[in-house]
């Protein structure tokens, strides 16, 4: 009887324990429906070296677009959007100035002054503004002489005021040589030596020439597209066997059609492959280089040009072969004032 009664006991103990818990599973199971909400991560895809591709996006969930990835060896900085004038249309560039920014200039002020290029048998005369200050950068327009010239063939001082830094480029000889193996170095070292030396907003860096020195500008804005901010050229034409060009250029270009020295139709092939480069239209509209409304109409702005790269014609006639100031002056100062 005790037997039965503590049998008895036993299953009443039990049934009020409870069935016993299941063990619990190592990782939780995705649910029906869920799909890949709760699953495993997919691994990420990389390249060789075990970085990101540079070309997957980074998806911003606040609500803007994607950025992509920055390249593995730089830092990423955020770029100014670029500023449109309202009245040129052209994208203004931030100034940037050079080594030579508040440095006591090493010169006589508004004269110019004959310079040796280190390392060459060259020279160049440079010009500081009359009121030159040390801590504010200038526009630099380097300028080249027609054969037999050995100063600045335009007087754009009279113009630029006391605007600009102006450089003379020399020749070797009489006349300037049209290869860059040349011509490339002097000029590289130049503008090191200038900007090095005084003031200058590398940004704005400006070439143009006269005759031979205006093939050494068709020369210099292919191949250094890409530190010229603009060329100028009057009655030049196009050298042969141009190296590869860097990129389109803004160009300002003046040529007479009784030029014997250098025929029109040179300096029109000098425009034609600049127009191509900045991929400008066969149409064209008017444009005044002195804007004075009495001054005959003899030149055009192209349209159609990528922004920021225009392309002036002036065709004068009766001239012949000459500096073709004040077309070359007045005209050149305003269209490189406008960038």
């Amino acid at each position: 009887m005790k037997r039965i009664i503590f049998s008895l006991f036993l299953m009443l103990v039990s049934c009020s324990e409870g069935p016993r818990p299941l063990p619990l599973k190592s990782k939780v199971q995705p649910e029906a429906g869920d799909g890949e909400k709760n699953a495993e991560p997919k691994p990420t895809k990389t390249t060789s070296d075990n970085t990101l591709p540079e070309t997957e996006p980074v998806t911003d969930t606040s609500g803007g677009a994607s950025v992509p990835l920055p390249d593995k060896t730089e830092i990423p900085v955020e770029t100014p959007k670029e500023e449109i004038s309202l009245t040129t249309g052209i994208a203004k560039v931030p100034v940037v100035p050079s080594p030579g920014c508040n440095k006591a200039p090493s010169q006589e002020l508004g004269k110019y002054m004959k310079k040796n290029v280190t390392g060459m048998n060259r020279v160049y005369q440079l010009r500081l503004p009359a009121n030159y200050d040390k801590a504010k950068p200038y526009r630099l327009l380097m300028i080249g002489h027609g054969c037999g010239g050995t100063d600045a063939p335009f007087k754009l001082e009279t113009v630029a005021k006391d605007q600009a830094i102006i450089v003379a480029m020399k020749s070797l000889e009489s006349c300037f040589v049209y290869e860059m193996k040349a011509e490339g170095p002097y000029f590289d070292e130049v503008l090191k030596e200038v900007s090095n030396e005084a003031c200058v907003d590398t940004n704005r860096v400006f070439v143009a020439g006269f005759s031979s020195g205006s093939w050494l500008t068709n020369m210099l804005g292919c191949a250094r597209s890409n530190v010229i901010r603009a060329q100028g050229n009057a009655s030049g034409s196009l050298p042969g066997g141009l190296p590869t060009c860097q990129g389109p250029i803004p160009a300002f270009m003046v040529h007479d059609d009784k030029d014997t020295v250098n025929t029109i139709d040179g300096g029109q092939r000098a425009r034609d492959r600049i127009l191509k480069i900045n991929s400008c239209s066969n149409e064209t509209e008017p444009y005044s280089y002195d804007d004075n409304p009495k001054t005959p109409s003899i030149c055009v702005k192209y349209k159609g040009c990528k922004p920021g790269f225009p392309v002036v014609w002036c065709t004068t006639s009766g001239n012949g072969h000459t500096s073709e100031e004040p077309i070359s002056t007045l005209g050149f100062w305003k269209f490189w004032s406008g960038f």
